[in-house]
């Protein structure tokens, strides 16, 4: 078993994306805007980006390799047993997949074969993405479900907790954590309908123009089975890790007052 720890695995994970987005010209927007201005094909940006990529993962591979010198494997029976949980079954989403791969798959082709500005093509396929969006906000009425019921979570929440526990873990304060492997729950405290989400967001966006109906689920048919409830537990990651998230109260406010230019 590979024991890269809670150092080298993110590491490798956060190399490995950046490496592989610089490898394609679709990677990221820069990448772009970088094929346009020096005129590359397709084929010709891989060429030129596969120096620096190989080059990139052989820093990549040596670093890795120092971080976890000495604890590559560990012998059998050395790690904690792992207190199984059962993980919510998570349903596809049919529609909001097959939207985004169809955008996705358009780009791509048009990308390769259209002789229009790519970064203009790359706007109006996100301007596609977000007309839902942009549809409810000129909408007097939102018919929202509301029996089903779940722990909305900001994603930069889940990152300021999963640095915390880096630190815990690599700074040593934690020592009896070193191997703590196994599936952890880490969500926001307390739990809302996706109704009562809207309506929380409205409230706190002053939007009080924009009136919100609760509609059961059956009245809202998606090719994919939502389920009535969808909140984890996370007393496991309590117990190990002594924290929580905030309450989804808490990070919605945060969110909104971010997006507004607040810290």
């Amino acid at each position: 078993m590979v024991g890269l720890g809670y150092v080298g695995l993110p590491l490798a994970l956060a190399f490995g994306v950046t490496l592989g987005s610089v490898a394609s010209p679709i990677g990221n927007p820069q990448n772009l805007l970088i094929g346009q201005t020096l005129h590359l094909s397709f084929a010709l940006y891989r060429m030129t980006a596969a120096v620096p990529v190989v080059l990139g993962l052989v820093v990549t591979w040596g670093i890795i390799a120092a971080q976890a010198r000495g604890r590559w494997t560990r012998r059998a029976g050395s790690l904690p047993a792992v207190e199984a949980e059962s993980p919510a079954p998570v349903p596809l989403d049919v529609w909001q997949s097959t939207k985004g791969l169809a955008v996705a798959a358009a780009l791509f082709a048009a990308f390769i074969f259209a002789p229009w500005p790519r970064d203009l093509m790359a706007l109006a396929g996100a301007g596609l993405l977000l007309t839902s969006r942009r549809l409810a906000a000129e909408r007097n009425e939102l018919r929202i479900v509301d029996d089903q019921t779940g722990s909305p979570t900001w994603s930069r929440a889940i990152a300021d907790g999963t640095v915390r526990v880096l630190e815990r873990c690599w700074g040593g304060t934690r020592p009896d954590l070193d191997g703590a492997g196994g599936l952890y729950h880490m969500t926001a405290s307390g739990s809302t309908t996706w109704c009562g989400f809207a309506r929380a967001i409205l409230k706190q966006t002053g939007r009080t123009d924009v009136k919100v109906k609760g509609i059961p689920t059956i009245d809202y048919p998606t090719p994919a089975t939502r389920p009535a409830r969808s909140v984890l537990n996370n007393a496991k990651f309590r117990r190990s890790f002594g924290f929580t998230l905030p309450s989804w109260r808490d990070q919605l406010h945060a969110c909104l007052a971010s997006e507004d230019g607040g810290s």
